[in-house]
């Protein structure tokens, strides 16, 4: 197996320009989640198809979000000064987590949006299983 001499090094771009970047993509996926869902069968199995298609790139921005969201927790961190009587390691959590607020937000938006998607899904499956059941079909 070959070594590599250098590790790997990824670029990102940074947290702002990502949340710029992603931002109509999110904007149109949550506006999808806004319509509720048909009673027609064929309607609503196309709804689930259409939002489910937007599941893998809320994943790969999920993955992201949680990177920012690591790599804020650590630069703020470093940007505490030591433990001592005065700070104690809840004042220092306290700080990391304000200091990391917009990064957590985000995570914590994006994490809902794929939980909504998965949801959803599920819930026109099981709303197709049973429409199915009731016609004498078969659903798989």
């Amino acid at each position: 197996m070959p070594t590599l001499e250098k590790p790997l090094r990824f670029s990102f771009p940074s947290f702002q320009d990502y949340f710029e970047k992603c931002k109509s993509f999110i904007a149109n996926v949550q506006d999808e989640l806004t319509v509720s869902i048909a009673h027609d069968p064929v309607a609503s199995d196309q709804q689930a198809r259409t939002i489910e298609s937007y599941r893998v790139g809320m994943r790969e921005i999920l993955a992201f979000a949680d990177s920012y969201l690591d790599l804020a927790e650590a630069e703020a961190l470093k940007k505490l000064p030591p433990r001592s009587k005065e700070l104690t390691d809840l004042d220092r959590e306290t700080r990391v987590a304000a200091a990391v607020s917009t990064e957590r937000r985000f995570r914590d938006v994006v994490k809902g949006i794929c939980e909504s998607i998965d949801t959803r899904v599920s819930y026109v499956q099981t709303r197709l299983r049973v429409f199915s059941a009731a016609e004498g079909q078969k659903y798989t």
